[in-house]
Parts: C-alpha cells; sequence; structure tokens
C-alpha cells in the first residue's frame, strides 16, 4: 500500500508540473526548496551544454558498448554515421526534437526491417543515455513510429551467376574474396579477418581457420576446395601475418571498403554478362539481378552442403551457425526443390503417362 502524506503542494517548473509531498510544513517547505534547486542546477547544465549529437554518440558508444565484438562495434559506427550523423550529426542534442529523427525514419520506408530497427534502437540509445547524464530532459525517440519495412530474402546463386563469378575471380585476384565465401562458406567480415597464416595444409588436406565475427560458434576450421587452392597458388602471397585482402593502402578491409568491392565486382559481373559501357559508365539494362548480394554465395555453400549429402550437424559447424534450425531452414528449403525435381522425372517417364502419351500420337496419326 503506498504511503499517505499528510500535506502536498504542486508548482510549475519550466512549463512541467511537480508534486511534493510531506507529512510537515516544515518538511513540505524543505522539500520545495531542494526540489526546485534541483530542477534549477539540472536547467544551468542542459541550457550550457552545447554537444553535438555526434560528439556524444561517439562517446556515448565507447562508454556503453565497449564490451561488443569489434565487428559489431564498427557496423554501429558505419549505420549510425550513415543514418544518424550524416542527418543531424552537427546539431546540438538538445535541440533535436522527435521530428527530426521520425523524417529520419520515414526516409528509410521499403528498405529492410532489421535495417530500420537498428537505427530506431541506435537513436534510442543515444538520446536515452542523454537523459540519465542529465545532457537533456527529454528522450525525443521514445515514442518514434517505425516505417513498413522489407524482409530480405536470402537465395543462392543461379548457374548463370556462378560462370560469371567464377569468371570475374579468374580474372582479377581482388575478387577471390567471394570464392571464400562460396567454397568455404564464410561471411563478408570473416573473410576479411584472413591472414596467410590461417590457410594451411593437413595430412594432405588443405583446411581454413576461421575467426569468428558474429558468435562463439564462428570460430572454426572447414576443408579448402581444390579450385580454390589452386586460385590461391597463383596470387602473390604475403607474410604469414599479412591479410590476404586488403584495401588500397593496405589495410584490413573496413565495412566501407567491402562495400566498394561489391560495387565494382557488380559492376564486373554486369560486364562479363554482356552489359555494355559508354563513358566507362555501364549503360542499361543491367544483367544482374538487383537481389544478388555477396551474401547469397554464403547461402549458396550451405545449399551445395545439403546437395552434396553433408549432415545437418556438420553443415551447422562448417557454416558456424549458433543454432541447428538456421542451417536446417536452408537444408529444408533445398530438400524440397530436390523433391520437386524428383517429382517432375517421375512425372515425365512414368510408364502411365508414357503410354497414354503413346496412344494419343497413334489416334491422332489414325485420324489423319
Amino acid at each position: 500500500m503506498a504511503k499517505q502524506y499528510k500535506y502536498r503542494e504542486s508548482f510549475t517548473f519550466e512549463g512541467k508540473r511537480y508534486d511534493v509531498r510531506a507529512n510537515s510544513e516544515k518538511e513540505l517547505v524543505e522539500k520545495m526548496i531542494l526540489k526546485k534547486k534541483e530542477l534549477e542546477e539540472g536547467s544551468k547544465r542542459i541550457k550550457s551544454t552545447s554537444i553535438s549529437v555526434r560528439e556524444w554518440g561517439t562517446q556515448c558508444y565507447e562508454t556503453y558498448k565497449s564490451n561488443c565484438s569489434l565487428s559489431t562495434i564498427e557496423n554501429d559506427r558505419w549505420r549510425v554515421e550513415k543514418w544518424i550523423y550524416g542527418e543531424i550529426g552537427s546539431m546540438r542534442l538538445k535541440d533535436v526534437r522527435e521530428l527530426h529523427l521520425q523524417t529520419i525514419l520515414n526516409k528509410m520506408e521499403g528498405m529492410g526491417s532489421d535495417t530500420i530497427r537498428k537505427v530506431r534502437q541506435d537513436m534510442n540509445l543515444i538520446f536515452s543515455k542523454a537523459v540519465q547524464n542529465n545532457l537533456i530532459r527529454e528522450n525525443p525517440a521514445q515514442y518514434l513510429t517505425v516505417p513498413k519495412g522489407t524482409k530480405t530474402t536470402r537465395r543462392e546463386i543461379t548457374p548463370q551467376e556462378r560462370k560469371h563469378i567464377l569468371k570475374v575471380a579468374e580474372e582479377n585476384d581482388k575478387y577471390v574474396y567471394y570464392l571464400f565465401m562460396l567454397y568455404c562458406g564464410c561471411r563478408t567480415a570473416e573473410v576479411a579477418n584472413i591472414m596467410w597464416k590461417d590457410i594451411r595444409k593437413e595430412d594432405g588436406l588443405w583446411y581454413l581457420d576461421i575467426h569468428g565475427t558474429k558468435t562463439a560458434n564462428a570460430e572454426r576450421t572447414v576443408p579448402i576446395p581444390p579450385q580454390l587452392i589452386e586460385r590461391l597458388e597463383r596470387m602473390e602471397k604475403g607474410s604469414p601475418f599479412e591479410y590476404v585482402f586488403t584495401d588500397a593502402r593496405g589495410n584490413k578491409m573496413s565495412k566501407a571498403s567491402r562495400a566498394r568491392l561489391w560495387t565494382s565486382c557488380k559492376r564486373a559481373l554486369n560486364i562479363s554478362m554482356g552489359c555494355r559501357t559508354y563513358r566507362n559508365a555501364l549503360v542499361p539494362p543491367y544483367p544482374v539481378a538487383e537481389d544478388l548480394q555477396a551474401y547469397c554465395l554464403r547461402h549458396t555453400y550451405c545449399c551445395d552442403l545439403a546437395r552434396m549429402g553433408v549432415d545437418v550437424r556438420i553443415a551447422q559447424k562448417l557454416m558456424g551457425h549458433a543454432r541447428f534450425d538456421i542451417t536446417m531452414k536452408i537444408y529444408t528449403h533445398v530438400n524440397k526443390d530436390m523433391i520437386k525435381s524428383a517429382a517432375k522425372i517421375m512425372w515425365q517417364n512414368h510408364p502411365d503417362v508414357a503410354t497414354s502419351v503413346a496412344t494419343s500420337a497413334e489416334n491422332v496419326a489414325i485420324s489423319i
């Protein structure tokens, strides 16, 4: 049961109403004085600060998300820079209103639901922590409306896409990056982590030690097929502790440099598939499908495992999946396709169907 007070007084401060309760008039007066003093001091701190959204956001993430993996930190930094700092980064933290944040989210309508959700979480973290640190009084991200997004679908590459991916990787060493996804099931960030020492030979077979970027299960060892080893042997090798793939400056590839590499690869694929160019620019139509993403290569690796009959539990280890059901979902999809293909073959070659076709042909011949 809530405690009952004998005396109660209300007052307004900067447009907001506050209640003070006490058991005596003297105590009520003292509480009123302390509450007003507390509000005035807090108001002075808020009004005197000129910290920008970018400055506070950077400090906020360094403080409150310092225990995350390097991959998560990099992804957060890239996402916040693009969607929040790019729009309101230079604004003073105290000047940001719900309208500014809702406008950003509205511009994201139709994008991936997961990306929209994460940006919404970024906003809430930045401004809720600002409230806790007395930099602002209220959180403008508290009641935002999330726009409708789309659910991204993972698919495997087509035989035509596989042919041209192998072709451009054959012609340019930098696109071998994607063969590690196709033949070893690496995530894009995991390929960036590969050093020459991680490619090793044991008992006549080649293996890749993958340094995971997502969960503890992502740390794994996978076999390297001969076709990838043959391609790697033609590449210039560095020292054991050098990265196999680097950016233009020779540094480890960041999310931004990986995005640029994929853009470059899609351009090469378009040209390989017959897209014309004019003054070094691609001329529509573009042969490469809009939904082709680098992740499709990793998805294809898992589908290939299913078709080769690799046990789903082994596939889970090779993929670095934290949960069995994630791998099983891909296996189930592939098995449905295999059953469908088998059904078509059975239907075309069934004796009853063959007899029916032959009889029809004979009747046609007689009528003629």
